[in-house]
Order: structure tokens, then C-alpha cells, then sequence
């Protein structure tokens, strides 16, 4: 996914010339990122109303046929639809996060292309040369040119050599190219481990997880408080809770220290972000909220875009199901192939076919 670091690169780099550090920038672009994604954090809150409304439903559609799947899931399917609730519908905030993931890394692992915008036959040149680990070799070939070596002269014009020597890589004095795990090995063990630096490089993927743990707990509090929690998933969330802390604490050692930088801010940031939304939208008033949408869309007989394809999906299922009981009448295609706005356009037209074209 290496084309994502274009639109970051360029965001990182015009931050950089203002910042002039790394570190910092990674920074300034996390709150930013957080910032921007706020609007849909605020939606996936007020989706939460709904989703209560709809797990009630749902637990007692469970209780009256859960030995029977089929009626469960048509029920379930019906509920939905007169719900207008889309259960996929707060998984996008997680989503464009782990875009921004895989983005952030591509950016950070290429300073030399992104930052400082070296050639690329002479990054390719300068990394056959380099003699550490492949992944992170533009971070080693800056910090090889840093601390004096003279092996990538011939690589690199002049101009890009002074723009690597001037590159602020650290923050806090903290090179932000370290690999926690790396200080874990046994040559580096004890001379790593006695200084400064060391102690901060394995502390990071640490914090990493500490906050991560905190943003996790707030988000399964605010399930809790809102019923949106499954009851038979409730164990499993449980589990979730310490084991995607752990997960980042794992990934925070792979990577270099920038990316646990990022994850430190980008969790402590989620965290209090939940605990403004909370503030700001309190379940019980969303709730209110969802109720009274409700109400007025069944007198009003408006319905979302995410019923009105339920309702094509399910007119084109049974359309295909069965025989045309007319040869003028042609059977639309599967509702798989069929793109949002085919699916729309079929909802509108049987719609109007059942209860006029107004």
C-alpha cells in the first residue's frame, strides 16, 4: 500500500519545512488527522442511540427464535430495515485509521524520498550500500551520514548530502529511526539498556500499549453504558481489551520509534476524545434522539439510503427467486452485481410501480 504515502508524504513534508523535526511532525500530523476525523467520531456517537434501539430488538428477536436461524435472520433483516440501522456503519473511523497506518509507515520508512526527495536511483544505489536491515535503510543511510560516514559521497549530490546532514530526525535528542527491538539484542544488550536512549526506546512500545489499553476500556465503558454490547460477545470484548493493547505494544517494538510516537498520541488522543464526545453527546440524549427520528420517519414515511437498499436488496432476492409470472416483467440482476446508485434507482422505481410515481 505504498501509494498511500504520496498524499501523507506531501502533508508531512510541507509540516516539516514549518516544524523542521520529525518527531514533532509526526506529532502535529496525528492531532490534525484526529481533528479532521472528530465529525465522524461525533456520527459514530450518535449512532449509538440507534444501535441500542436496535440491540433490544434484536436480544428479544433472539429470545423468541433463536433455535430457528431462518426466521431469525428474516426478522432480523426486518428489523433492520424498519430500524434504518446499518451495523457497519460505525466501522469506518477503524477503518480509515489503519489506512492512515499503513500510510504513516510507508512515510517514515522513506524519509529520503518523502522528506527529503533524493533521486530514486540514488536512494537504490545508497541502499545496496547500506549494510543494516533492508526496511529502515533510508532511516540507517541518514543516520550512517549523520554520524560522519563518507560511503554514499558518490551517491548523493551535494545538496542532497547537506539536506540529510541538516534532516532533524530526533525528538528530544530521541532518534526517532531506532527499532525498540534491535536494542533487545544481545550485542547492545547492556551498553543500550545503561543509557538514556535505551531506557526511552523500550519505554515507547510500553506507553504504546498503556494508552491503547486506556482508549479501548473507554470505548467498551461507552458500549456498556449504551447496551450496544452483545451479551454473548461480552466475554470476547473483554479479551479485546487487553489483547489489542498487546498487540500494539508487539507492533511498537518491530517498528521504528516514530511509529510508537504515533500510536502513543494517536491513543491518548481517542481517549480523551471519547471522554469529550461522552460530555458533549450523552448516550441517554442520542438515545432520546433515535427515538423521535424514528417516530417522525414512520409519519412522515421517509426512509435513509441504507433502507432503501435493504428494501431493492430484498425485492431483487425475491425477484430472482421465483418465476416472472408476466415475460414483459424482466428480472433484474443480482443485487451483488448491482452498484449503490443501481440499487437505489431499483428501490425508487418499485417503489413507485407499488404506490405511484407522484
Amino acid at each position: 500500500m505504498g501509494f498511500l504515502g504520496t498524499p501523507f508524504g506531501y502533508i508531512m513534508r510541507l509540516l516539516y519545512n514549518i516544524v523542521n523535526n520529525y518527531g514533532v511532525t509526526i506529532i502535529i500530523f496525528t492531532v490534525l488527522l484526529r481533528f479532521i476525523l472528530f465529525p465522524l467520531a461525533v456520527k459514530q456517537q450518535k449512532n449509538l442511540g440507534k444501535s441500542s434501539l436496535f440491540t433490544e430488538r434484536q436480544r428479544e428477536i433472539q429470545k423468541k427464535y433463536g433455535k430457528d436461524k431462518e426466521k431469525y435472520q428474516q426478522e432480523l433483516m426486518k428489523a433492520q430495515q424498519e430500524e434504518g440501522f446499518n451495523p457497519a456503519g460505525g466501522c469506518l473511523p477503524a477503518v480509515i485509521q489503519m489506512i492512515v497506518l499503513f500510510g504513516l509507515i510507508e512515510v517514515i520508512y522513506r524519509p529520503l524520498k518523502y522528506f527529503i526527495q533524493a533521486p530514486n536511483d540514488a536512494i537504490t544505489a545508497a541502499t545496496k550500500l547500506f549494510t543494516g536491515r533492508v526496511n529502515i535503510a533510508q532511516l540507517g543511510i541518514i543516520s550512517d551520514i549523520q554520524n560522519g560516514s563518507t560511503a554514499y559521497k558518490d551517491v548523493f549530490s551535494s545538496e542532497v548530502l547537506t539536506k540529510i546532514k541538516e534532516f532533524k530526525l530526533s525528538l528530544f535528542g530521541l532518534d526517532m529511526g531506532i527499532v525498540p527491538k534491535d536494542i533487545l539484542s544481545f550485542k547492545t544488550l547492556f551498553s543500550d539498556l545503561a543509557s538514556v536512549t535505551g531506557i526511552i526506546a523500550l519505554l515507547i512500545p510500553i506507553l504504546s500499549g498503556v494508552f491503547s489499553f486506556l482508549s479501548v476500556y473507554a470505548s467498551n465503558k461507552q458500549q456498556e453504558k449504551s447496551g450496544t454490547m452483545p451479551q454473548q460477545g461480552a466475554g470476547s470484548m473483554k479479551i479485546m481489551m487487553y489483547f489489542m493493547p498487546l498487540i500494539s505494544v508487539i507492533f511498537a517494538f518491530q517498528f521504528p520509534l516514530a511509529i510508537g510516537i504515533y500510536w502513543i498520541v494517536s491513543s491518548a488522543l481517542a481517549f480523551v476524545q471519547t471522554i469529550v464526545i461522552n460530555k458533549l453527546y450523552p448516550i441517554d440524549k442520542m438515545r432520546e434522539q433515535a427515538i423521535k427520528e424514528r417516530e417522525e420517519n414512520k409519519k412522515s414515511g421517509k426512509k435513509s439510503r441504507y433502507q432503501m437498499l435493504l428494501e431493492a436488496q430484498q425485492q431483487a432476492q425475491g425477484n430472482t427467486s421465483s418465476d416472472d409470472k408476466s415475460e414483459n416483467v424482466k428480472k433484474p440482476k443480482d443485487v451483488e452485481n448491482l452498484s449503490d446508485s443501481e440499487i437505489l434507482a431499483l428501490a425508487r422505481k418499485r417503489m413507485a410501480e407499488k404506490y405511484g410515481d407522484e
